[in-house]
């Protein structure tokens, strides 16, 4: 099951790292915040952060991921504090 895309109503949201994506405008390291918020994209708890900060995404209104598989620190290099390097979905 390592490596294969999963429909994200089945994304563990106990805190754990996954890779998240929409398969269009982005794909990365993400975890689960209960209690985070971004107040430009929505008002209630909840939402995906990015592994090093700087980025939220959020479910709010039918936006976010759709699909996650699990993290591999190979499938991501950070090349320096807070900059990425994202590997494309297979």
């Amino acid at each position: 099951m390592t490596g294969e895309w999963q429909d994200v109503r089945n994304v563990p949201r106990d805190g754990r790292v996954v890779i998240l994506t929409d398969h269009d405008t982005f794909t990365g390291p993400m975890f689960w915040n209960p209690t985070g918020t971004n107040p430009f994209v929505q008002r209630s708890l909840g939402i995906w952060e990015l592994l090093g900060g700087g980025l939220t995404w959020s479910e709010a209104k039918g936006f976010g991921p759709t699909h996650w598989k699990p993290y591999e620190e190979q499938t991501v290099a950070l090349t320096e504090p807070k900059s990425l390097e994202v590997t494309e979905p297979d």
